[in-house]
């Protein structure tokens, strides 16, 4: 993933004001525990769950059981968005990601995802791993995807607000 243009969107920004560098939204986007994550269910509607997760340069990193919605949704249009962001109003931004899914399951990923789960969350998510999968301590299987940004924005929001747009190419 290579960021390609940023760009300010002067609509919903004030004058003169300068694009939130992508450091500071990969910072805040890695820090982040919570995030909201998007697919859309057969007829078309958004289905926004909760989910933890991990940023690093390939991108969004995130599990979930494979009977689950969010799954059965990215099997059939695996493209989503993945939003954080600050609960008030005057302070804050808020930060959107979408792109394409692909499911994650060779050892190196996966033993990666899990040392990083563990390092960022603690015990609660220690996970073995399975052929191709996490699995949890029921013996169940949690599979790992992968959100690869194509566009990005972030809406800073204080005296200064600013709208910024971030693109993306893949090799």
């Amino acid at each position: 993933m290579k960021l390609v243009n940023v760009s300010v969107d002067h609509r919903y920004s004030v004058d003169d004001i300068a694009p939130t560098p992508w450091s500071d939204i990969e910072r805040i986007f890695a820090d982040t525990e919570i995030y909201a994550l998007t697919t859309l269910l057969p007829d078309g509607m958004a289905h926004t769950i909760p989910v933890s997760g991990l940023w690093s340069e390939r991108g969004f990193f995130f599990t979930s059981g494979p009977t689950e919605q969010k799954v059965q949704n990215l099997l059939a249009n695996p493209r989503a968005s993945v939003h954080v962001g600050s609960s008030h109003f005057f302070e804050g931004v808020d930060i959107v990601l979408r792109g394409p899914v692909e499911r994650v399951s060779d050892i190196e990923t996966l033993t990666w995802m899990r040392d990083a789960f563990v390092a960022k969350y603690g015990e609660f998510w220690t996970f073995g791993i399975g052929e191709d999968a996490f699995i949890n301590h029921h013996g169940w299987p949690s599979w790992c995807f992968l959100l690869t940004p194509t566009v990005g924005y972030s809406f800073t929001r204080a005296e200064a607000t600013a709208q910024t747009k971030y693109e993306f190419s893949h090799p």
